[in-house]
């Protein structure tokens, strides 16, 4: 059984705003949780509380990607889908990837070879964000087999696929981390990255379905709230007591709070729209340019991060451990719209960043 889904996407533009700014500042707190030494000092607290209130935002990018295309009423061949896709795709992350490794090259000083760059080619982590495309790549090999699947399925079956592979993904992250020391993500490849988000896609999918008039606000909340407690408290906690190799694992997107808050900000923001009222004019039409900036947005951020340390020495440590990551999040965030801007201009080279 298959329903249909709501014409307006105002609000799936909205979440891809939303998000991509969170990642932006996910990356930003990554830097205090890193690289500061002292675990238990406000400043630490500070990273965590940003880090752990921002991790939905690459499964919601995931989620998204599976409203739009698993949609089983789309019409499209194999071969125009995998087109469509490939032209999307391919050229920003051949073009990323070789800025990234020029940047590698130059700015930490890593001798590379051929075989160095095609090893971390394959195993998807040329630089650490560029894993998320190669993620993509693979949920796309698969997505005219799963739009098959939708059509025949009914939302029981889906939701059983949705909890079969959760299952099975946040039991092997969880053995992963307190068992064999990430030994199975060191040995991971393209091949299977993407694997365990099937979850996340098909749940896209399946909760743009849902009636949000049904689903109370106090319950999505709580989707919301309660999670984020429990990643910023047992981070900490774990982090503080065992170090942070594993307390790592309550940020991973595999574990089962992070999946729940993820769930939870995507049924807020498709609830907070679902309504025929049109949203303010000035700032729909903000949401709607800076939209299509999701993927560019994505692939330079990091760049823009190293810029700011590298030839102005600013980091989010460089601020007050209050409004470090804020500000440098939103400085990170307008370079880059202001630069896809003037780069969307340009004939052929629009394509790296749209």
């Amino acid at each position: 059984m298959t329903l249909s889904k709501p014409d307006n996407i105002f609000w799936i533009n909205l979440l891809r705003v939303v998000s991509i700014f969170a990642v932006v500042m996910l990356h930003s707190s990554a830097d205090i949780v890193i690289n500061i030494t002292d675990k238990s000092s406000i400043s630490w607290w500070v990273g965590n509380f940003f880090d752990s209130a921002t991790r939905w935002s690459v499964p919601v990018f995931v989620m998204i990607s599976g409203v739009l295309l698993l949609d089983p009423q789309k019409k499209e061949s194999f071969r125009q889908f995998y087109e469509k896709r490939a032209n999307r795709i391919l050229l920003p992350l051949l073009f990323w990837t070789l800025a990234y490794l020029l940047i590698l090259k130059f700015f930490y000083n890593i001798e590379l070879d051929f075989l160095k760059v095609l090893i971390s080619v394959l195993k998807g982590n040329t630089y650490p964000h560029l894993w998320f495309i190669y993620m993509l790549i693979g949920l796309y090999a698969f997505t005219p087999y799963l739009r098959r699947f939708i059509q025949s399925s009914s939302n029981k079956d889906r939701f059983f696929l949705i909890i079969f592979i959760f299952c099975f993904a946040c039991l092997h992250t969880f053995m992963d981390y307190f068992f064999f020391n990430n030994t199975s993500r060191k040995l991971q490849t393209i091949f299977s990255l993407f694997i365990p988000y099937i979850g996340y896609f098909i749940l896209g999918y399946q909760l743009s379905l849902i009636d949000k008039c049904k689903l109370p606000y106090k319950i999505i909340i709580s989707l919301i709230l309660l999670p984020f407690l429990i990643v910023f408290v047992c981070a900490g906690l774990t982090t503080h007591e065992f170090g942070l190799a594993k307390g790592l694992y309550f940020y991973d997107y595999l574990n089962p709070a992070v999946i729940i808050l993820s769930a939870g900000i995507f049924l807020f923001v498709n609830k907070l729209l679902d309504s025929p009222d049109t949203p303010n004019k000035l700032f729909s039409s903000f949401i709607e340019k800076i939209a299509p900036y999701s993927l560019g947005i994505y692939l330079m951020h990091p760049m823009i991060s190293e810029i700011f340390r590298f030839y102005f020495e600013i980091t989010p440590r460089s601020f007050n451990f209050l409004i470090g990551i804020p500000v440098h999040s939103i400085a990170n965030f307008m370079i880059c719209i202001f630069a896809i801007s003037i780069i969307i201009r340009i004939p052929y080279l629009r394509r790296v960043v749209s």
